[in-house]
């Protein structure tokens, strides 16, 4: 669940269009947009996971949405089709990030929008701390079962990213989500139970005792300073062209 109140007041008062979120997950940005923006016409998630489309299905059951399976740097969408295309967290689970953003400035509208919203790892507190350790011993514990996911980008790196995209960037800003994720004891166990279980699919691997005893550091940490998201920077660009 997202809030992001910097990001939300940004689309207040903008309508759209056509919006396609890629990697949508199980829908929560999705879900976050065609809340925060004033108008959509359609809204449509893609990513490849069946499993996470299911989610999403259900979450956002009220909307009228489309979701389907798909590739981000492959997209199976007509030229120049959608008003908006966002992508959030997702980026730094791609191999090569740029083909999939060129791949969404493609189906992007001349004049449309192009929203990047990607976790960064700086000026952090304790509790965004918590998160970034997480986040990193989950990316390698993925990367050693063979699925591609880096460390968390810092601001300069995803800003970098949309050099030479045929985009004008309008602005480029810091939302964060403050409120605390695990807010319960019951959440707290639920999330420590799903690390152990986790840890436990590397016992007998080479990393299978670093993981381990990296899991006890982040849930010590998480006990003492809670956990949250840590800051996203937002880029938003308009596509160069002439809009419809």
């Amino acid at each position: 669940m997202y809030h992001l109140p910097e990001l939300k007041k940004q689309l207040k008062n903008r309508n759209a269009g056509h919006l396609l979120d890629v990697a949508t997950g199980e829908g929560d940005f999705l879900s976050f947009l065609l809340d925060a923006f004033a108008l959509y016409e359609s809204g449509t998630g893609l990513d490849m996971n069946p499993a996470n489309l299911k989610v999403a299905e259900e979450k956002l059951s009220q909307a009228t949405i489309t979701l389907v399976e798909g590739n981000a740097e492959q997209l199976d969408f007509e030229d120049e089709y959608f008003d908006t295309v966002s992508i959030s967290n997702s980026l730094h689970h791609f191999p090569n990030p740029r083909k999939a953003l060129k791949e969404m400035t493609r189906v992007l509208a001349p004049g449309g929008l192009l929203l990047i919203s990607e976790l960064i790892c700086e000026d952090l507190t304790p509790a965004q701390e918590a998160h970034l350790t997480y986040h990193h011993l989950k990316a390698d514990m993925d990367m050693t079962a063979g699925h591609f996911h880096r460390h968390t980008f810092t601001q300069d790196e995803v800003v970098n990213l949309v050099e030479d995209l045929p985009m004008v960037v309008d602005k480029v800003f810091l939302s964060f989500d403050k409120k605390p994720m695990l807010n319960s004891s019951e959440r707290m166990w639920r999330f420590f139970r799903m690390l152990d279980e986790r840890v436990t699919e590397f016992a007998g691997h080479d990393r299978g005792k670093e993981f381990e005893e990296r899991a006890e550091a982040v849930k010590e940490s998480i006990s003492t300073h809670g956990f949250i998201r840590p800051p996203q920077v937002c880029i938003m660009g308009l596509k160069s062209g002439f809009g419809r």
